[in-house]
């Protein structure tokens, strides 16, 4: 009875391990998407982000201590998120800084789609983005950022500790 005891705690430990070492990641990145709509004058964002490093980010900083796939307390996870993002993603539009409203979020996968925009847009000539969007946590992270104005795309990666970009249109 006890080599079967034995035996199945070795199991479970390898088991617990694997599923700790599969859940991680090699890389660090996120991609944010940003479409101006001229049609309704908004700065439509998406951002996608590796969930378990967002929520790692929200518990380290102190913006949310909940869990992101099941939370006990959406709108409190919703108001860690927009605090955390506000803090970590900044636009000027036309050198002028603009709110950045957040949205909301689901997950897809391994990785959370956080949604935001920026109202009464009359026009773009220049985007100055920063994004320092997990910065805090891992040094090799990469975000890669993607800006489509009247069909015209621009993209460009920053990585830590880079973490501003301008775009001109």
């Amino acid at each position: 009875m006890n080599r079967r005891f034995f035996i199945f705690v070795v199991l479970n430990i390898l088991s617990l391990s694997l599923q700790a070492k599969w859940r991680t990641h090699p890389f660090y990145v996120s991609v944010c998407t940003l479409e101006w709509n001229a049609k309704t004058r908004a700065l439509e964002i998406s951002c996608r982000i590796f969930y378990d490093d967002l929520e790692e980010a929200l518990r380290k900083e102190g913006y949310a201590h909940d869990d992101i796939l099941q939370p006990r307390n959406k709108a409190k996870l919703h108001q860690g998120l927009a605090a955390y993002l506000q803090q970590n993603f900044r636009i000027k539009v036309d050198n002028q800084i603009r709110e950045v409203q957040f949205l909301g979020y689901q997950i897809e996968e391994d990785a959370a789609w956080c949604y935001m925009e920026v109202n009464d847009v009359e026009k773009v000539t220049s985007l100055g983005i920063l994004n320092s969007i997990l910065y805090q946590q891992h040094t090799g992270q990469t975000n890669i950022i993607h800006a489509t104005v009247l069909g015209k795309r621009q993209s460009t990666k920053l990585q830590a500790p880079k973490n501003t970009a301008v775009f001109q249109y």
